[in-house]
């Protein structure tokens, strides 16, 4: 009998199908009765409503990610720093260049908030830092003031004697030693003091008055004889720079001592540089070896007149015995 030659086709064949039935042999239930296993629903894939599984993430070919998430450290909210401070707010006197004589003084005047978070403290003051101290004093005390406050702080300065800008720098200091907020400042401009112009007085010319005197007296005979009559001449001159304006009295006498006037005449308005004659007749009871005869111009003042010590005129006389 003729032996076929086997292809090794076959051979493979034939081992397909051994491993075909060792599967299968592997895959029957075991035990009596064949149950069917329990399969854990939470270990069953997804079916869609048409009944069609849904992959899962591995079937799908994603790995799950095997890092845990860590949660974000909490964020800290940052500490205010408070401090002091200071903002300028206006001048309140002496604004920026304005003019000064030279020599002067005055007084600066700022208006200053706290805008800072820490009251200022007794102890606090203005300071001088830099510029032109202008005869300032070093610092000047600044009260006491709460956040959000404000102070007007003065400082009295004189004007340099140099012609032209002047400028001087202050600031706050703490009581604590601490240089706070803004640089505030004084800036003038220092001008040369204007002449002073000396005036010579001029003197008033003197009002227009009149001036009485006499200027003119005689005596016929220029001896008198007692009990005999003698004929008195009396001029009356008004060399003023203005009339009398009103009547005035003239009055001789004899003799200066005599108590009654010899003769007397009222003399109305005289004009200016005018005059007047006056003429009468007397007998002297007795006889004088020397006696002063007298006249008297404007008896009582009744003219006001630029020189009233001319009105009384003396002369020197004598009269002889019969």
């Amino acid at each position: 009998m003729m032996q076929r030659k086997v292809s090794w086709k076959y051979y493979v064949m034939m081992a397909g199908l051994s491993l075909v039935f060792a599967a299968i042999a592997c895959n029957t239930p075991s035990g009596a009765g064949g149950e069917t296993p329990t399969v854990d629903p939470a270990q069953m894939s997804p079916t869609s409503e048409s009944g069609t599984s849904i992959p899962t993430t591995e079937e799908a070919g994603t790995e799950p990610s095997s890092e845990t998430s860590t949660p974000a450290p909490p964020t800290e909210t940052p500490t205010e720093i408070c401090n002091y401070d200071s903002v300028f707010v206006s001048d309140v006197t002496i604004p920026d260049d304005t003019e000064v004589v030279a020599g002067t003084g005055f007084t600066k005047t700022w208006r200053i908030q706290n805008n800072g978070c820490l009251p200022w403290q007794t102890g606090t003051v203005l300071l001088f830092v830099e510029g032109e101290q202008m005869g300032g004093p070093v610092s000047v005390p600044v009260p006491a003031t709460a956040p959000g406050g404000t102070q007007d702080i003065s400082v009295s300065l004189t004007a340099p004697a140099a012609p032209g800008e002047h400028k001087g720098y202050w600031r706050l200091r703490s009581s604590d030693g601490i240089q706070l907020g803004d640089k505030i400042y004084v800036q003038i401009i220092s001008v040369a003091p204007t002449p002073t112009l000396t005036l010579t007085p001029t003197t008033p010319p003197p009002p227009s008055l009149p001036d009485l005197y006499v200027n003119e007296f005689s005596l016929n005979p220029a001896t008198p004889v007692q009990g005999s009559s003698v004929h008195v001449r009396i001029g009356i001159y008004n060399k003023g720079t203005a009339a009398t304006g009103g009547s005035f009295i003239v009055r001789w006498y004899g003799g200066e001592s005599f108590a009654s006037p010899s003769c007397e005449w009222n003399i109305g308005n005289l004009v200016k540089n005018g005059g007047v004659i006056k003429e009468c007749d007397f007998v002297f009871n007795s006889w004088y070896g020397s006696i002063n005869t007298k006249v008297v111009v404007d008896v009582g003042d009744a003219i006001e007149e630029s020189d009233e010590t001319n009105n009384i005129f003396l002369k020197a006389i004598s009269v002889s015995k019969p």
